[in-house]
Formats: C-alpha cells, sequence, structure tokens
C-alpha cells in the first residue's frame, strides 16, 4: 500500500508543476504585452532614398595687380607712394538643399610689421570688399549669400592696400617692409528655421 501512496504523490507534484508552469506563462505574457487575440493586421509603409544636399566654396585663384593693372609680385614689388595694390578673387558659391541657408565672411587681412616699419604700416591702408559689401576692418558678413534651394553664384572679393600720396613726408616709411596676414573666407550653413 505504501507504494501505491508514493505514485500518487509523484502524479501529484508533476501536476502541481504543470500548473506552475502554466501560471509564469500567463505572468509573462501578461508582464510582456503579450495578447491573447488571434486577430492581426499589419500596413506596409515604403522607404526610400534620403540625399544630403552640398554647401561648398571655391576660389577661382586670384592675383595682385597695381595701379596700372599689371600684375605683381608681392615679394619683388616695392610701393611708393601713391601706390595701390589690388588683389582680386572670384568664389564660387555651391549650395543645394531644402531650406538651406547661408553666410559668406572673411577676415581682414592684418598688417604687421617690426619697429623699424612702425612708418610705413602707419601709411598703408587696407581695404576689403566682398560682393557688394566693404569692411576697413574686422569681419566682413554677406546676409543672404546664400538662398534657399540651389544657389551657384559668384562672389568677388577684392582687397586693396593703399599708399596715399600724402600719408608719409619727407624721408619717412623709406625701405620698409611689412607683412599682410593670410584671409580666410568662411561659408558656414545658418540655424535651419521653423517653417
Amino acid at each position: 500500500m505504501s507504494a501505491h501512496v508514493a505514485q500518487r504523490s509523484t502524479s501529484g507534484r508533476k501536476a502541481t508543476k504543470a500548473i506552475a508552469a502554466g501560471a509564469v506563462a500567463v505572468a509573462l505574457l501578461a508582464a510582456g504585452g503579450g495578447s491573447f487575440a488571434s486577430w492581426y493586421d499589419d500596413e506596409v509603409i515604403s522607404g526610400g532614398t534620403i540625399s544630403s544636399g552640398t554647401l561648398a566654396l571655391e576660389a577661382a585663384g586670384g592675383a595682385w595687380t597695381d595701379t596700372a593693372g599689371n600684375v605683381v609680385d608681392l615679394a619683388t614689388y616695392q610701393m611708393i607712394p601713391g601706390s595701390v595694390l589690388t588683389y582680386t578673387d572670384t568664389i564660387t558659391i555651391t549650395a543645394e538643399g531644402n531650406g538651406l541657408t547661408g553666410e559668406l565672411r572673411t577676415n581682414l587681412p592684418e598688417l604687421t610689421a617690426d619697429a623699424d616699419a612702425a612708418e610705413l604700416l602707419a601709411a598703408l591702408d587696407v581695404t576689403l570688399t566682398v560682393g557688394t559689401v566693404a569692411n576697413t576692418g574686422g569681419v566682413v558678413v554677406v546676409d543672404d549669400a546664400v538662398t534657399p534651394g540651389i544657389y551657384d553664384e559668384p562672389v568677388d572679393v577684392t582687397v586693396t592696400v593703399a599708399f596715399p600720396m600724402d600719408s608719409a613726408t619727407l624721408t619717412a616709411a623709406q625701405a620698409q617692409q611689412v607683412a599682410l596676414a593670410d584671409m580666410q573666407i568662411v561659408l558656414e550653413q545658418s540655424a535651419p528655421t521653423a517653417a
């Protein structure tokens, strides 16, 4: 009789384990957001190609000219009172992108000199013109340099170094040298605006 009782206990344990496993499965389905419903529906949303635009600038490669329009080499040219040196270049802006806007800006080239060239440094005037905006100091910002959509437009950049006739008298500013710093032109995207 004791053997028969042991078999029943084993069967009862199996049934208890099965019920417990079923309860755990139900709890996991409920916790995981599972559904007992057998209905199901779905919809396919078409994908597509996503493309990015372009924002770039390119300098044509300008040159320095003297008052008569002759191309000069800054390393060998010697200015005299009344001289005007002009650097001219054309910047091509390429801007392609929906809602793309930006600004074109540049720094005014700086003149520097040692103490023994202070007279020439004081005598020279530097002017920078970008597009139609002229500035004799600081940063030039050309508003609406890039318009929405596709923009492929040249912008003229001109740097003028003038040695005015009345800026030096007698022997002042003779046999002196100043350094003209590099100029940087930057084209930068503006923050997109809400439609």
